[in-house]
């Protein structure tokens, strides 16, 4: 499968969710425990939002929340720009970079299907690459 072929179905991850009322402790957590940089946030299992590495320690450090007290709705990015799960990569990559974000939800019929992070497509990119030069060992003539 060629680069120009990848769609969000072949690169996506399965979310990791919150609950809209969890605490930022408790996101926290989940986000350490899960190794993730992101947590889709939901409520009555419909998303409303996705919350941060970035947006929960700006909360603390310059927003003065208190991570027990304070719920994750409250410093969760609501306005979520999502793709469906046919997008091309390079529409992926185009509106990451536009709109300068990290983390992509893939949705389906209204529904959270996956998620694309900027580490997915540095994998990608690094499997290619790997390939590349793979290739060009194994034909000499290729690298010419």
């Amino acid at each position: 499968m060629s680069l120009h072929e990848i769609k969000a179905s072949d690169i996506m991850k399965e979310p990791i969710t919150i609950d809209s009322n969890a605490s930022l402790e408790e996101a926290i957590l989940k986000l350490i425990n899960t190794g993730v940089g992101s947590l889709i946030v939901v409520e009555n299992n419909k998303l409303v939002g996705i919350v941060t590495k970035r947006d929960i320690i700006w909360s603390i450090m310059y927003g003065g929340k208190n991570i027990v007290n304070t719920k994750v709705s409250e410093v969760m990015t609501k306005q979520l720009i999502t793709v469906k799960p046919d997008t091309s990569l390079h529409d992926i990559v185009d509106i990451m970079l536009n709109n300068n974000i990290s983390h992509l939800p893939v949705v389906d019929n209204d529904e959270l299907i996956g998620i694309i992070s900027d580490r997915d497509l540095v994998e990608l990119l690094s499997e290619a690459i790997d390939v590349i030069k793979w290739y060009k060992e194994k034909i000499p003539e290729a690298s010419e």
